[in-house]
């Protein structure tokens, strides 16, 4: 698959910047997404999209690390060489690519620092053998931040009782979470399964999108900067409900941290 990338400006002092590898959801081009991405590079992440449509597996965005670190280690003629610090590498996806990010972090061995999975669906939605680990194997060490919106069907933030695949919401994921991994969780109210896609608007007539991606991209640069820049300003947005700045937001509804000062 060939990819894309998103760099920030180069500076002539630039030392090597973290790594995200980003996911597609189903049907989606790496354009739906232009806007998040664009705001994630510009705090300063190297970002890799593939333009594969099926990433549900992970196995494309580890291809896309690969080829990356690659790049920035042995390609002097690449816009990547040397800009990767290969010890600061995470994951994110939309819908299957949220289940995609979640299985190269599994499957990584270490590797990778932190997977975010944004409307990661039910598992009753996941083709075969995309969600059954999901999120049972998470590198002790690692973290991850799970979000949805609070009208989002595919991915709902709860679920009323005991269901059979059990997680059939993005509440299920979260509290399946292996004890030593670092989590939290959130709905963004009044939004639907596609808001990630909002330009930050939602395109006229656009399916599954009710406010757009500008009320999730604060809460992703803010994980990004604590998991790969080590910002520990912005770690403490996530502190449990009650402490952190995610829990009192009034644009947001359903969030769980098991993080503390």
């Amino acid at each position: 698959h060939p990819f894309d990338y998103y760099l920030p400006v180069r500076d002539a002092a630039d030392a090597p910047m973290p790594l995200l590898v980003w996911g597609n959801g189903s049907w989606a081009a790496p354009e739906k997404y232009d806007y998040v991405l664009r705001h994630i590079a510009s705090w300063g992440f190297v970002v890799v999209v593939s333009h594969d449509n099926r990433a549900a597996d992970g196995g494309s965005l580890l291809d896309a690390v690969e080829h990356a670190l690659a790049a920035s280690r042995g390609d002097p003629s690449s816009p990547l060489a040397g800009r990767i610090d290969p010890a600061r590498i995470g994951v994110a996806g939309h819908s299957q690519g949220a289940g995609g990010a979640m299985n190269a972090l599994m499957a990584a061995g270490g590797r990778l620092r932190t997977a975010i999975a944004v409307n990661l669906p039910s598992q009753k939605l996941c083709a075969a053998g995309d969600c059954e680990r999901i999120p049972l194997d998470i590198p002790t060490g690692t973290g991850v931040l799970l979000v949805t919106g609070s009208k989002d069907g595919i991915s709902p933030p709860n679920q009323p009782g005991p269901t059979d695949p059990p997680h059939q919401s993005v509440r299920a994921y979260y509290d399946a979470v292996p004890p030593g991994r670092v989590k939290a969780m959130g709905a963004l109210v009044g939004a639907d399964h596609n808001d990630i896609q909002g330009q930050p608007e939602c395109p006229w007539l656009s399916f599954g999108c009710e406010r757009g991606a500008a009320g999730y991209v604060g809460y992703l640069v803010a994980w990004l900067a604590w998991q790969l820049q080590d910002n520990v300003q912005a770690g403490p947005a996530y502190f449990a409900p009650g402490d952190g700045r995610m829990a009192r937001d009034v644009d947001w509804a359903d969030v769980a941290s098991d993080i503390g000062r």
